[in-house]
């Protein structure tokens, strides 16, 4: 992962000290998240890899049950974490991630170039047994001038990311499209909405509208588990 502070940095800085967490997109990508956790763990640790402003931190707090570390090599997002969670909690410089049952990368993985040799890295310092779960943008339809601002390398299909799983030592266990609802709107977004210069935020939608996109997101998932396609991919691994 880059240690550039630049647009990436500037972008995770604003979700640190806005409240990304009532934010629809971050709502319903941790309520995925959160129950593939409570399907693997009833309580243990989890490492959130790449944590950027930490807002799986902020929803983590009320998950009593589970312990929250990160890891975040962006220097200025490293220190706000360690102030937010104690820098006991701090893996960035760990060997081994001993006793994390659950390791979350959580729109990360498309920022390094190298993954295959990042994720065999990566596995070398899991415990055996412990799972990977991964979150990623889709589609190379949706590339646009939004993901070049972003430093992404790449969008992914289910295959490309259970062919790097399998390639960098894992068993896959699941992969899948996730949020069909809004792949149009990608479409619509790299055609019409170019993001301004030096500035690559998430919309903000009045409380209103953002409450009604959360439960349409969240109706979708419950009621269309494995859709064709999608805006996000999603990726479940184990060291075994």
């Amino acid at each position: 992962m880059s240690q550039d502070d630049g647009l990436l940095a500037q972008h995770l800085i604003h979700q640190s000290q806005s409240h990304a967490d009532r934010h629809f997109w971050h709502r319903l990508r941790w309520r995925w998240i959160s129950n593939r956790i409570k399907g693997l763990l009833n309580s243990g640790s989890v490492l959130d890899l790449g944590a950027g402003a930490g807002v799986a931190g902020l929803f983590m707090k009320s998950e009593k049950n589970y312990k929250y570390y990160f890891a975040e090599p962006i220097t200025v997002l490293r220190k706000k974490l360690s102030d937010d969670y104690g820098s006991d909690r701090d893996l960035t410089d760990a060997k081994k991630y001993q006793g994390i049952q659950v390791v979350i990368m959580l729109d990360v993985l498309e920022h390094i170039e190298d993954h295959q040799g990042f994720l065999s890295s990566l596995r070398e310092k899991m415990d055996m047994g412990a799972n990977l779960l991964i979150l990623v943008p889709a589609r190379q339809e949706l590339w646009s001038a939004w993901d070049q601002k972003l430093g992404h390398f790449r969008r992914y299909t289910t295959s490309m990311l259970e062919d790097v799983g399998r390639q960098s030592g894992f068993q896959v266990i699941d992969a899948r499209y996730l949020f069909p609802q809004f792949f149009l709107l990608g479409l619509i977004r790299k055609k019409f909405f170019a993001p301004k210069e030096g500035n690559a935020d998430l919309p903000i939608l009045p409380p209103l509208l953002n409450q009604l996109v959360f439960c349409l997101g969240a109706m979708v998932s419950f009621f269309w588990r494995r859709p064709p396609l999608g805006s996000s991919a999603f990726l479940h691994l184990k060291k075994s």
